[in-house]
Order: C-alpha cells, then sequence, then structure tokens
C-alpha cells in the first residue's frame, strides 16, 4: 500500500481527463476489497491503520476521478496549480463575464416563474458551454507548457461558474416541485 500515490496511479489508471467510467469502478472495487479494513482484523495496529488510510484515500480518490469537474481540478493540482486558493486575480475573457451576468440574470428571472420548459433549455445551454470548456480544458491540458496550464485553469474557472448554476437551476425546479 502505496499512500504517495496519485488517484490516477491509484487505480492503475492514465492521467487523463478522459476516463471509462466502468473501468474506474472496477478498479476502486479492486482496491477496496484488497484494502478493507475487515480483512485486517487481525493484523497489528500499524497495517489496520494503513488500511484504513488507504481506503479512505480511495473512497477520496474515486469521488475525485468521477466528476469531470474534481478530476479537471486535481489535473490542474497534478501540474502545480492549486484552484482552490480565492486569491486568483487571473483574467477571464469579458465576452465570459458578460455570459456569466446575461446567464445568472436569466436564472433569477427563472426562480420566480419556474418553467420547466426554460429550465430545460437553460440547463442544456449550460451543458453545451460545459462540454465546451472541458473540451479546451483537455486540449490545453495535454499540449503542457506554463501558457496552456494557465488557459486551463481559466476553463476549469469557467467550468466552476457552470456547474453552480445548473446547481442552482437544479435547485429552482425543486422548489417548483414542493410547491
Amino acid at each position: 500500500m502505496d499512500l504517495q500515490k496519485n488517484f490516477f496511479e491509484l487505480f492503475n489508471l492514465p492521467v487523463s481527463f478522459q476516463i471509462d467510467p466502468d473501468l474506474l469502478a472496477e478498479r476502486y472495487r479492486a482496491v477496496q476489497r484488497s484494502v478493507h479494513p475487515d480483512r485486517y482484523v487481525n493484523a497489528d495496529k500499524r497495517e489496520l491503520r494503513l488500511s484504513l488510510q488507504y481506503a479512505t484515500l480511495a473512497n477520496e480518490a474515486v469521488e475525485t476521478l468521477r466528476s469531470p469537474l474534481k478530476r479537471a481540478i486535481y489535473m490542474l493540482h497534478l501540474n502545480g496549480i492549486d484552484i482552490t486558493q480565492e486569491d486568483y486575480d487571473g483574467p477571464l475573457e469579458d465576452e465570459f463575464l458578460l455570459l456569466q451576468i446575461g446567464m445568472r440574470e436569466e436564472l433569477q428571472s427563472m426562480a420566480d416563474e419556474a418553467d420547466p420548459a426554460a429550465l430545460r433549455k437553460f440547463r442544456d445551454e449550460v451543458d453545451s458551454i460545459t462540454a465546451s470548456l472541458e473540451s479546451d480544458f483537455v486540449s490545453r491540458i495535454e499540449e503542457k507548457g506554463e501558457a496552456n496550464l494557465m488557459k486551463a485553469e481559466r476553463s476549469v474557472r469557467k467550468m466552476q461558474f457552470m456547474y453552480k448554476l445548473k446547481q442552482e437551476a437544479d435547485r429552482i425546479e425543486e422548489r417548483s416541485l414542493d410547491r
């Protein structure tokens, strides 16, 4: 059990944004079977502690790799970029900033109406933009180089915004169903 492995290595997967979810699930189950604390009931305390740590690491890893956004953030981390810091002062294009404002206003107006068709159309638009950002991220992260890593980071920051918009649209829909 090597606690120093990155999440991709842990499941013997290439470091790539594109992941086969079935293969990930299969590799996760194999790791969990091999390190599950029940297998170490009669082991010494050190081995039991290591199995618990490894099982916890596997849980964190699979949660990260299952989520496209978390996976992208993790890939940036592997390249030395910590996107979790709130002190980002890099540029986002004016066009995207205007898009953010417009989409936020559109979503706020939907909160009052709660029109299912409008919400579905809005989520489809968010999904389309997110897919485009993910594609841009993949091309930038694979090309390497400092300039491409900075562009990959901007794509992920935009993806974060789109994920938040989609979550808010989901909340609006849930509230409308509760009425």
